[in-house]
């Protein structure tokens, strides 16, 4: 595992304060930074420090690309795909959104990768798989290790704003 420790400070004092043993991972440590600056000013003054966990572990066997946010998915396509669970979260590719024949366990079994989540009008976690198209009508949710979860078909949108 390897942790990097960025203060919320002026970008070039932090770039200095980046230890010397990161330096093969400067590039991470410029990203973060970066990404740092993004956060509006208001919100890093609140912040005292921030840090940042990054896990090494291998590719899988068969890589699967994230699914990104607003892209539609072709029939045949798989994706690795973060469901959102409760009032505001599901499934959604380009503007479609999906619900599933049954609806999912809750709360999710111990077994499957699930991080709640406190967010306000949004998703209560995430439940991490695999979306499968196998057809113009149906996707299939799949854990890895579990194997199919849940089918999706399109569904009408919600009647009520979330986010």
């Amino acid at each position: 595992m390897s942790i990097a420790t960025l203060a919320l400070r002026p970008r070039e004092e932090t770039e200095q304060r980046v230890v010397d043993g990161a330096r093969q991972g400067l590039d991470l440590a410029r990203g973060l930074i970066d990404a740092l600056d993004e956060i509006p000013a208001e919100l890093a003054a609140l912040i005292d420090n921030c840090v940042i966990l990054v896990e090494d572990y291998p590719p899988p066997d068969i890589p699967v690309p994230l699914y990104e946010g607003g892209q539609d998915v072709a029939v045949g396509s798989e994706l690795r795909y973060p469901l959102g669970l409760g009032t505001c979260g599901g499934l959604y590719t380009g503007d479609q959104r999906w619900e599933p024949e049954l609806p999912l366990a809750d709360p999710p079994p111990p077994e499957w990768p699930y991080r709640a989540m406190e967010i306000s009008d949004g998703p209560d976690g995430y439940l991490y798989g695999r979306i499968l198209r196998t057809a113009e009508d149906t996707i299939e949710f799949s854990i890895e290790g579990i194997g199919t979860v849940a089918t999706f078909h399109p569904a009408p949108p919600l009647e009520f704003g979330c986010g």
